[in-house]
């Protein structure tokens, strides 16, 4: 048979916006699945200040035999051109990042945060009390300043995570059906 992508009726509250959901099918057998919302229109005064109308895709899932990566793209694809077509100005994809810190700790991606931005002493040493989970030395608890001094190099090393090849990763999925990283 051949893949198609249904679409769901779209679920609808007042306050939310609406609620979709897609399934990627060969001969009425559900391959894959997908989320999304279009959130409310924004009000004049935030267009007129660059607001745009925005949904979200997330959620993505599939059949254990074919890889995320593969069966995301017709999926995201439907998403797009139906959220576009009701009015959507941006649409984002939301995925989790799952394995993250374990992976800033075997990697001591710590150790190489020169290579992806203007990060010093205290970002690495606040990147790896974040990953480990452990307070800094000389700091009693894993704290607000630790979070703040690590915020900007985590983001860095998160989209860096996000890119790793993984074809069962959902934010990788997302990228190579023609998303972009978030800026950082």
């Amino acid at each position: 048979g051949r893949w198609i992508v249904a679409t769901g009726a779209p679920q609808q509250t007042e306050s939310a916006g609406d609620s979709f959901g897609f399934a990627l099918r060969v001969d009425e057998v559900n391959l894959g699945v997908l989320r999304a919302a279009l959130f409310p229109a924004p009000p004049k005064q935030r267009r007129d200040e660059g607001h745009l109308r925005t949904a979200l895709i997330f959620g993505a899932s599939c059949h254990p035999g074919l890889p995320l990566s593969l069966a995301a793209k017709p999926l995201v694809e439907a998403a797009r051109a139906e959220l576009a077509q009701r009015g959507a100005e941006r649409v984002m994809g939301l995925a989790p990042l799952t394995g993250l810190c374990g992976w800033v700790v075997e990697e001591q991606a710590w150790e190489r945060l020169s290579s992806l931005g203007e990060f010093g002493d205290e970002a690495a040493g606040a990147v790896e009390a974040v990953a480990r989970g452990v307070p800094r030395p000389g700091h009693s608890v894993l704290g607000q300043g630790t979070f703040s001094a690590a915020q900007k190099a985590f983001e860095a090393l998160a989209t860096a995570y996000a890119r790793r090849d993984d074809p069962e990763s959902e934010c990788l999925a997302y990228l190579e059906a023609g998303g972009g990283p978030p800026p950082v």
